[in-house]
């Protein structure tokens, strides 16, 4: 069983080791569906529970991804921290965010679902990320699991 909820952000980086044209500065209109899911034999809320039959409150939901994903990378710079650009932008300002992981979209995937899965803590849940920066391109990452080198996000 599953629920999911979609979010729109915008956001800027850059790949500097790809070959391709990702190397240059750009930016996306990012598209994410963030869906929580407990095995359909796991019931979260049980009988009498205010949340009874539910997997967690879609509102709940909503506060959570927004306050901890989608508004803090809204309109910004997403950086791992060691690109050349940050040297010409202005130190004091607020407009570079440091994600820890060179933004690629399965790296932002990932790091928007560990960070969710940590803060919801449902038990035996999982949380799955689809991020759109095109209309045809996304990746998936799910948690627990979507990588152990994403430690820092634990």
């Amino acid at each position: 069983m599953e629920i999911a909820k979609q979010f729109t952000f915008e956001a800027g980086h850059i790949l500097p080791n790809h070959q391709g044209k990702c190397r240059r500065l750009h930016g996306h209109s990012y598209r994410m569906e963030v869906a929580v899911g407990v095995p359909d034999n796991h019931r979260v809320y049980g009988s009498g529970s205010p949340l009874e039959g539910m997997v967690m409150d879609f509102g709940d939901l909503k506060e959570v991804v927004k306050r901890l994903v989608v508004d803090p990378w809204d309109h910004h710079f997403l950086a791992r921290g060691d690109e050349k650009i940050l040297k010409q932008l202005d130190p004091n300002s607020d407009d570079v965010l440091l994600v820890g992981v060179r933004t690629t979209a399965e790296n932002l995937a990932a790091v928007a679902a560990m960070v969710v899965y940590n803060a919801l803590r449902i038990p035996g849940s999982y949380v799955r990320v689809s991020l759109n920066e095109t209309q045809d391109s996304r990746a998936i990452a799910v948690a627990p699991g979507c990588g152990i080198w994403l430690s820092q996000y634990r």
